[in-house]
């Protein structure tokens, strides 16, 4: 797989872009950014979105396959569901914000809070239900003594 790596990366022609930010007051950061880009960049984007996708495409297959677990602790499927599709959404929006924005800063920090709340929601739906049974467990057998 690295080779694969290693051979697109050296066929792709890539340009630098510089952009001057005069909106800095600041003379320890970098007044200059820097942006590689190529000519086909949106097919790349289009490409790695379907090789990141399948995973996701997988998931759900196994969500759906295993939603009829008796084991109340072991079934997630509907958490899992729920999670991919959070993923797909945000996943999306920030394809769409990279096509739109065209500004490297802003469309960095909007993109990195994308995929800070990706991850923090699909944490949060996989753990505080578990938490809280754990902890209404906890409550009712301290309850019982």
């Amino acid at each position: 797989m690295h080779s694969l790596h290693t051979i697109i990366t050296y066929s792709v022609p890539v340009h630098i872009l510089t952009y001057f930010l005069s909106c800095m007051q600041s003379p320890d950061l970098p007044q200059i950014i820097g942006v590689c880009t190529a000519p086909s960049s949106n097919i790349w984007i289009i490409v790695l979105l379907v090789y990141k996708g399948i995973p996701l495409l997988l998931g759900l297959f196994l969500a759906f396959e295993t939603r009829n677990i008796k084991i109340k602790q072991l079934n997630d499927s509907k958490i899992v569901g729920m999670s991919v599709c959070f993923i797909a959404i945000l996943s999306f929006a920030a394809a769409i914000i990279g096509f739109l924005i065209q500004t490297p800063d802003i469309f960095y920090g909007v993109v990195g809070i994308l995929i800070i709340l990706c991850n923090t929601g699909v944490l949060c739906f996989l753990w505080i239900p578990k938490v809280c049974t754990y902890h209404s467990m906890y409550v009712s057998v301290f309850s019982m003594v």
